[in-house]
């Protein structure tokens, strides 16, 4: 759900107030949960039908891990895959934040086939829902999530494109 959540905020929340501040009328806050609710369902039904070919990648922020924070939240093992990391605090220990941003990629027929779930058209890597927060953005995120597809499609999927 929080995928889903964060989707959602970014390609239509994020349309109708220019301002975070500003509030958004609570008839226009169902519609948004009822949007959430159907995103998350397309999202499971594309790892469902292509359980071996669909990956998400995603971005968290990262943040020192204060005693407060060990109970609650996963302690990141590995600091090498923190993105933006100054060296003098790369020894210190961090805890996964809140999640900044999203992107999936699914090996699919891509084409116009001849029936419903039947296509003789080639299987080919589908990039959809890049989504990088507000108040994650003009920070590299989204360059990252896309290098992070590329190359998960050459090395895993032995592809050259997307």
């Amino acid at each position: 759900r929080e995928i889903a959540d964060v989707c959602i905020d970014v390609f239509f929340k994020e349309q109708l107030n220019a301002r975070p501040e500003d509030r958004v009328p609570p008839w226009k806050e169902a519609q948004i949960s009822y949007l959430k609710t159907l995103q998350t369902g397309d999202l499971r039904r594309r790892r469902d039908r292509y359980p071996q070919s669909n990956e998400m990648f995603l971005a968290y922020a990262a943040e020192p891990a204060l005693n407060e924070y060990y109970p609650n939240r996963p302690l990141i093992m590995d600091n090498a895959e923190i993105y933006n990391l100054p060296s003098y605090v790369a020894d210190q220990p961090f805890v996964r934040g809140e999640l900044l941003g999203f992107v999936e990629i699914t090996q699919r027929p891509y084409g116009l086939g001849q029936g419903r779930g039947v296509s003789s058209d080639p299987v080919r890597p589908i990039l959809t829902n890049l989504a990088v927060s507000r108040s994650a953005r003009t920070l590299g995120i989204g360059g990252k999530l896309l290098d992070r597809c590329e190359s998960h499609v050459a090395r895993n999927w032995r592809m050259g494109e997307i």
